[in-house]
């Protein structure tokens, strides 16, 4: 009966032990699960984080190359306007459309011996429309008179009475 006892024993410890060994192999996969599904969601929220990241690098990167584009827009904006406002001044001054934007371009550019060179044109073609508008006003010098002045007397030579009349008429003064 001893050893019935002792059967019993080392088989009701046995049990125990193996219900033991179960049950911490039941918590272990527990422990286990628990350990993957932490892991998992560290991993989780690792590449969420890498995303958000990424995704604030992103809209820095997008902000940045906005914000350059739109320092290059607003360059170009302020000389066409520095342009324009040249333009205007130079065809104020009597430049032709063609001569004010070139040299209005030429000084926005910096290129100082292009702007001297269309003031140059400017200057030379002033300067010939001026000697043709003074040639043009200056009229028709007298007839048979070497002196350069009209008398009384010369313009009563006049045979054509045309020609008699305008020259009264352009020197009235030496009638009154």
């Amino acid at each position: 009966m001893e050893e019935n006892k002792n059967t019993n024993l080392e088989s009701n410890e046995t049990s125990e032990e193996e219900a033991l060994i179960k049950q911490l192999r039941d918590e272990n996969a527990k422990l286990k699960a628990s350990v993957s599904n932490a892991s998992a969601e560290a991993s989780k929220y690792k590449k969420s984080l890498k995303e958000l990241q990424t995704a604030e690098q992103n809209k820095a990167q997008e902000e940045a190359e906005e914000k350059e584009r739109m320092k290059e827009e607003l360059a170009i904006l302020r000389k066409e306007k520095t342009i324009s406002e040249y333009t205007s001044q130079f065809l104020g001054i009597g430049y032709s459309e063609a001569l004010a934007k070139e040299k209005a371009e030429a000084l926005a550019n910096g290129d100082i011996a292009k702007a001297n060179a269309v003031e140059k044109t400017f200057l030379e073609e002033t300067g010939k429309k001026a000697t043709a508008e003074a040639l043009k006003n200056m009229g028709k010098p007298p007839l048979n008179n070497a002196g350069g002045t009209l008398t009384k007397a010369d313009i009563l030579k006049e045979k054509d009475i045309v020609k008699r009349r305008k020259l009264i008429e352009d020197n009235i003064a030496l009638f009154e």
